[in-house]
């Protein structure tokens, strides 16, 4: 093994470095991040509770902001009492706190005006200070949100008291033991294990229990209906059609009410708006923002490489927090000089695992040879999942069913196996490749058979 390559570690550090900084208001302190440029400053303002490091560890998530980030220059915070930013006393937790928290932030950006863009509960506070600071807010984007959540005579479109009582009796458990709401706000997601348990980590890093009890008494008490007419920024409401969460009433009673708004239903079941059909949805807002939609995406042919540590949990226990964080730096920094040498682009990575794009079948095969006997030199073990198929690329990201399947495929892997697809196996008939067929298998929400064959090394890898 060569000299320690502190160059890499050190790229490493600063692509990790979350850019989060504190605005004062008052005697607290609020956590916020900027990304891209502007013009314009785009607030998202995505849920009842936030923590603005943890929305970067999820893929569909990251890659929603990354796409909203290229429209202007994105602003998250987390307002008083969730994620990084101060605690106060669940008495003292409002919808109002979102206005003046939301100034002191972009105050603190430097942000004359902006645009808004907000779901779910945090519509209120959009609306809230669109109606009191309009000459901060160059438009107002509410998606999958509500005027009010509790119906009455006057408001037939919300949802019965007595379930929303019913609701906020198991909440608290429900999001301490995780994830809470997923089978009604991301049903596409039911099945996806890797995104239950990031929600379950997000949601607890978000708010504590009690936390998220009062923001959602605060949300039932919330109406916002006697601002609607008032507004004079420009406003666009989205909603999903299948929405069970905030049903589409409430953004069709939304549009209604808000002069010259502009209305758009999608399909879809997801309330949460970074999941689903994300190019459908940013599409509006960019449309809603510029005037023009960027619909097509480069397609490219390329080979992708999933892997991960297997038993990760375990190392980390048995080592120990700082020891673990060591061997990861280690095994880190040589699989990126790897993935360099045989010609790959790194695409995400995440805790123990890496996603990387290859120009051919036989380079990726050759890298993950070389990851698996990096990590058994670091005492540890890997699956390696590789799949071939045509993808769309934005910038640094790539997206298409192809991911999917090559992420599955990884998921199928035994310890130590490096599991790749018939086009892969396809791709390297002819070359020095040994390949050992495993049979055909169903991939978890992947439709179809699909034929897995384990590569064997490479000579010269």
């Amino acid at each position: 093994m060569g000299p320690f390559d502190w160059s890499a570690l050190i790229a490493q550090a600063h692509r990790m470095d979350s850019g989060t900084r504190y605005a004062r208001c008052g005697g607290l302190h609020l956590a916020y991040q900027t990304h891209g440029d502007g013009p314009p400053d785009i607030v998202f303002m995505p849920h009842w509770a936030s923590h603005v490091e943890l929305l970067w560890e999820e893929p569909n998530t990251a890659r929603f902001l990354r796409r909203l980030s290229s429209f202007g220059r994105l602003i998250l915070f987390d307002r008083r009492g969730v994620g990084l930013s101060d605690p106060i006393a669940e008495n003292e937790i409002s919808s109002a706190n979102s206005t003046e928290d939301l100034l002191s932030v972009l105050d603190a950006a430097q942000s004359a005006s902006a645009v808004l863009v907000a779901s779910d509960g945090a519509g209120f506070g959009a609306v809230m200070f669109a109606s009191e600071f309009p000459e901060r807010v160059d438009a107002l984007v509410l998606v999958n949100t509500t005027a009010r959540i509790i119906s009455d005579t006057d408001y037939p479109e919300g949802i019965p008291a007595q379930a929303m009582a019913e609701y906020l009796e198991t909440l608290t458990e429900n999001w301490a033991n995780g994830p809470a709401d997923v089978n009604t706000a991301e049903p596409s997601m039911v099945d996806d294990l890797p995104y239950r348990n990031w929600l379950s980590r997000y949601q607890r890093g978000a708010a504590r229990p009690g936390t998220i009890a009062a923001i959602t008494r605060a949300g039932f008490d919330s109406d916002v209906r006697g601002l609607l007419p008032q507004l004079r920024v420009r406003t666009l409401v989205i909603h999903r059609e299948r929405d069970a969460y905030f049903p589409v009433r409430h953004g069709r009673y939304l549009a209604q009410h808000i002069p010259e708004a502009k209305y758009v239903e999608l399909p879809g079941a997801d309330h949460t708006i970074t999941v689903g059909d994300q190019a459908a949805l940013l599409g509006e807002i960019e449309f809603f923002l510029a005037g023009q939609r960027t619909t097509s995406a480069e397609r490219i042919l390329g080979v992708i490489l999933f892997t991960d540590i297997v038993e990760s949990t375990q190392h980390a226990v048995m080592l120990g927090d700082q020891a673990w964080r060591d061997v990861l730096d280690l095994n880190d920094a040589e699989i990126r000089r790897c993935i360099s040498q045989y010609r790959g682009r790194e695409i995400f990575t995440k805790g123990d695992e890496f996603v990387a794009l290859f120009a051919t079948a036989t380079e990726a095969i050759q890298c993950g040879t070389v990851i698996r006997s990096v990590a058994n030199g670091h005492g540890l073990h890997v699956r390696v999942g590789i799949h071939a198929g045509e993808f769309e690329s934005r910038g640094q990201d790539v997206a298409g069913i192809a991911i999917h399947v090559g992420s599955r495929i990884q998921n199928a892997a035994r310890p130590d196996e490096i599991l790749v697809s018939r086009t892969v196996a396809d791709l390297v008939g002819g070359s020095q490749a040994r390949l050992v067929s495993r049979g055909s298998r169903e991939l978890r929400g992947v439709p179809g058979e699909w034929e897995l064959w384990e590569a064997e090394p490479l000579p010269g890898s």
